[in-house]
């Protein structure tokens, strides 16, 4: 796969649209350098849709605390082991 292809790809699966490719042509890049910044990105991507959607889960809590699969997971873990 070349830079196309690639830069094709983090469109695809990440929805990011970097201009890789624009990267690549740059004078003493190295491939290290362009995954760097493409780590970067995606990092910063992903981070920013956290943040979206940390205060609603947070909300879901509150108003429906079933929400948590977590507290769920453990109070069905707990209630298969009670006698009954």
């Amino acid at each position: 796969m070349g830079y196309q292809g690639l830069q094709e790809e983090l469109k695809r699966v990440l929805n990011l649209d970097l201009p890789v490719t624009e990267w690549a042509k740059e004078e003493g890049i190295a491939d290290k350098e362009l995954l760097a910044r493409i780590e970067r990105r995606a990092d910063e991507h992903m981070a920013a849709k956290a943040a979206q959607w940390v205060p609603t889960y947070a909300l879901c809590r509150e108003v429906h605390p079933a929400a948590d699969a977590r507290s769920s997971l453990a109070r069905a873990s707990r209630d298969a082991r009670s006698p009954s």
